[in-house]
């Protein structure tokens, strides 16, 4: 009974972490056999992607899991829409790239743009399906096939870009398959994709500021420094957002369940999360500094993982908080905070890095996440005044 209850957490835990343990791998390989200069490069490029598809997923994520659990009968609809929907920003993203003289390969970026779509078509569904297994042994699966590639062939700049392609295609593939009964293409239309574009907007904008929280920092350090450096930082950075994953995956099973729990039980779970991140926090930061020193042999101050310490601690004080903040549909005291954070990490940044480096980077990041708590739990005190206890 007890190992049913553990359950989806341990597998929400395990999919959380398969894409960022993948990249640890996949870093590793190219680090050591190539330098980190080359993984730099991938950097660059997987940054540019990963702006192109804040857009194309017209913040869809947290939409489409509300959307599910509302209307489970209507789930082939509401993905249809999507696909079509994200389908349009993709193509016009792409002409835009297109015709923006920008240095990059166009072609692998157009490549890449459709990969990374053809998965995140259902990611959304994945978790409302609880699929944390099954996306997590495809994912092992692709990137063990990946650094079989690696080790066993000489690689370019370009054919690691071209490998990391092919993955996410293969990636979209299983998925598809994963969830062929919902895909009616009978529902893929111009209307319903317009539809789906009109009703997910308001979550647009908590995406786009909420990019710029999350990565403001590693675009600013692409701008100025080097793609050794660069490559180093997103190597720590990985490892804080792992921390990050881990929180939200200890939750992540009982989100729906969330939306519907009365306030004393909301912040009941609250303190034990934190007290979950007070515990696992200490030990997170001793094994990244293991794996940072030992694997890749990389040598950051002592103040580094300090305050990636900080920053993997104030995510667990926040993040109930923020799913209060989408619960209530307060979009727009959620986009305020986010964009409150993001000026804070892009302008902490902009002042901060060119004097500090790495250590100026990761500063600037937590005062974004310390903005973000008073924001988060002053937005959380104010929800609790509903009627009969509840949110």
């Amino acid at each position: 009974m007890q190992f049913r209850r553990i359950k989806p957490i341990l597998f929400s835990v395990l999919a959380q972490f398969a894409t960022p343990v993948t990249r640890i791998f996949l870093s590793l390989a190219v680090i050591r056999l190539y330098s980190n200069e080359c993984w730099g490069a991938y950097v660059q490029y997987y940054l540019v992607i990963t702006l192109c598809m804040v857009a194309v997923n017209w913040g869809s994520r947290d939409f489409l899991l509300r959307a599910f659990s509302r209307e489970p009968q209507a789930i082939q609809k509401t993905l249809s829409g999507s696909m079509a929907g994200k389908t349009a920003i993709a193509l016009a993203v792409v002409l835009v790239l297109w015709l923006t003289p920008v240095p990059f390969n166009k072609a692998l970026i157009a490549l890449w743009i459709g990969g990374q779509l053809s998965w995140q078509f259902f990611e959304s569904l994945n978790t409302y399906r609880r699929l944390f297994l099954q996306a997590s042994l495809a994912e092992l699966g692709l990137t063990g096939m990946m650094i079989a590639v690696i080790l066993s062939l000489p690689m370019t700049i370009t054919g690691l870009l071209a490998l990391f392609i092919v993955s996410e295609w293969a990636k979209g593939l299983v998925f598809a398959i994963f969830n062929r009964k919902y895909l009616a293409v009978k529902w893929i239309s111009f209307r319903s994709g317009l539809a789906f574009l009109k009703d997910a907007a308001p979550f647009l904008l908590v995406v786009l500021t909420g990019a710029a929280a999350a990565r403001g920092d590693l675009y600013m350090l692409a701008l100025k420094m080097d793609e050794g450096h660069l490559a180093q930082y997103q190597v720590l950075s990985n490892f804080i957002q792992s921390g990050h994953l881990l929180a939200s995956a200890i939750l992540l099973p009982f989100i729906k369940n969330l939306y519907r729990l009365p306030k004393d039980s909301v912040y009941r779970l609250e303190r034990r999360f934190l007290q979950a991140g007070l515990l696992m926090t200490p030990l997170l930061v001793l094994f990244i500094y293991g794996v940072v020193h030992f694997g890749y042999g990389f040598r950051f101050y002592a103040t580094d993982y300090l305050l990636s310490a900080g920053l993997i601690l104030t995510y667990f004080l926040y993040f109930i908080r923020m799913q209060m903040a989408y619960r209530q549909n307060r979009l727009p005291e959620l986009t305020i905070i986010l964009l409150i954070m993001g000026l804070c990490k892009v302008g902490g940044s902009i002042w901060l890095v060119p004097a500090y480096g790495i250590t100026g980077a990761l500063t600037a990041a937590l005062i974004s996440y310390l903005a973000g708590i008073v924001g988060f739990w002053r937005t959380g005190n104010r929800v609790g005044s509903g009627d009969n206890g509840y949110f």
